[in-house]
């Protein structure tokens, strides 16, 4: 597994974004530069598919029972360096975006998210923050398939300011 960058072609306000990174073995991960993507589409450069999935922090809250104005949040279970150190969305199960402020664990599997709830007009819930529930992280995607060669893409980003009524 690598961490790939991206190469953008094109960024326009509300229209999508193409680009294209050299996937070297499966699971190979694309971290992007912006806070967060969606309706993510791939090929490999031959024209055949490829799955994009988001890379996910599974919440570790064992000791303590998060409310819906829980700021900080302890996860555990990540792939190393999928994410930056902040500035980034995930979404919950329950359909709430959280902004992430800061990740004490982006260089690792554990680590513990400062964070903004009720993000792109959801609202913050506490049946997303669970022990043992899936955050998905918005600004990254595995490529999962087994094959290699260039990767051309698209999306759409996410805006950049959380308190956009966007949902």
């Amino acid at each position: 597994m690598a961490i790939l960058t991206e190469t953008v072609f094109s960024n326009k306000a509300e229209s999508r974004t193409a680009g294209r990174v050299v996937k070297g073995a499966q699971n190979d991960i694309i971290v992007f530069g912006v806070p967060g993507i969606q309706d993510f589409k791939a090929s490999l450069y031959t024209g055949a598919a490829e799955a994009g999935t988001y890379p996910v922090l599974v919440v570790n809250n064992k000791d303590v029972a998060y409310t819906a104005a829980s700021t900080t949040i302890a996860y555990d279970g990540a792939t190393a360096d999928s994410r930056p150190t902040g500035g980034y969305y995930v979404l919950s199960t329950s359909g709430e975006i959280l902004f992430v402020y800061a990740d004490s664990g982006a260089a690792g599997v554990a680590g513990n998210l400062t964070v903004r709830r009720g993000c792109l007009g959801t609202t913050a819930s506490l049946t997303g923050v669970a022990d043992e529930d899936v955050l998905y992280v918005l600004c990254s995607v595995t490529l999962s398939t087994n094959s290699t060669g260039i990767v051309n893409f698209s999306y759409y980003e996410l805006p950049s300011d959380p308190g956009v009524d966007y949902y």
